[in-house]
């Protein structure tokens, strides 16, 4: 989803251990800390073993750590990103910065629902993307799943890393 392709240009294939990057240094803790979970169910990975023992300081690149990541800490990534840059992903998939956290955050809240067998219909969602106003008109509410399904229908639409858009 983010765009980490950007970052390791700009930053260092290692700028996600640099608190500056991002907004809120203890989220960014909090961030470290679900990265080590994550490689850590993950060491056995060929790809991991790899760079941990095969590169200097064993840190992971980011473009090698994002295929360990969750959904959920991709989407605290993003979340954590100065908006400068949350504006650059974002614009990949022609929304606005805004836009797409709000989405990110309501598709992973609503994965994890339906992911632990919770029922979506006809549930009102405590985690609601921000609608574009032509859907609110058409009366398409964001506490219920045809608006997230309708977040993710344009993230996939102008997503421009699968050569759409």
């Amino acid at each position: 989803m983010p765009d980490f392709k950007f970052f390791a240009v700009n930053y260092g294939v290692l700028n996600y251990l640099d608190p500056d990057k991002f907004i809120n240094p203890e989220y960014h803790k909090s961030f470290l800390n679900d990265i080590e979970a994550e490689i850590h169910r993950n060491s056995k990975a060929p790809f991991a073993r790899n760079f941990q023992e095969n590169y200097e300081g064993g840190q992971l690149p980011i473009y090698a750590l994002v295929e360990v990541f969750s959904f959920g800490t991709l989407s605290k990534s993003y979340k954590n990103m100065k908006n400068a840059d949350k504006n650059i992903v974002a614009k990949s998939f022609a929304v606005g910065y805004t836009y797409l956290e709000s989405w990110v955050g309501s598709i992973v809240s609503d994965r994890n629902i339906y992911a632990h067998y919770r029922r979506l219909y006809n549930v009102k969602l405590s985690k609601t993307p921000i609608l574009y106003k032509e859907y609110s008109k058409a009366g398409i509410r964001n506490n219920r799943i045809l608006g997230v399904l309708l977040c993710l229908r344009h993230l996939l639409m102008n997503d421009r890393h699968c050569g759409k858009g």
